[in-house]
């Protein structure tokens, strides 16, 4: 099937207050934070596409992240491309921080990074999800801590 503009539109309800275009067919136990639909037979996420319809390509290595902080939202005026960076600092702006951020100090992070152990041993230390911790590695999370 071929997600057009159209068919998103034809497809969302509009919360009037929010102005957030949320697709008809999520399911209530959706176990995924993101709304992901089939486009030319291969799964992909929702806002990642609408904001390709609507914007452009998303260039490489970017993320699309809300401006609402809806991850069901598809609303292309939410949505913008950044780094995850970009995305961590946005939502420490809003005060929307995960537990992740909440348990973890700066020296913590800084520990887990230099950590050998799997992500899955030091998510179970620290109480804190493994691929929380796999982000930290990485550099996805945390970017700002040197």
């Amino acid at each position: 099937m071929d997600i057009s503009k159209e068919y998103i539109l034809a497809n969302i309800e509009i919360n009037e207050v929010t102005k957030c275009w949320k697709w008809k067919f999520i399911k209530p136990n959706a176990k995924h934070a993101y709304v992901h639909v089939f486009h030319n037979g291969k799964g992909i996420m929702l806002h990642r596409h609408a904001y390709t319809l609507w914007h452009g390509p998303i260039p490489t290595g970017l993320f699309v992240c809300h401006k609402c902080d809806n991850s069901k939202c598809c609303n292309p005026d939410h949505l913008f491309v950044g780094t995850a960076t970009d995305n961590v600092r946005d939502m420490v702006s809003k005060g929307r921080n995960v537990n992740t951020f909440r348990k973890l100090s700066h020296d913590d992070v800084r520990a887990i990074r230099i950590d050998p152990r799997s992500c899955r041993k030091i998510g179970r230390d620290y109480g804190v999800d493994n691929s929380a911790i796999c982000r930290i590695k990485s550099g996805e999370h945390y970017a700002f801590v040197k």
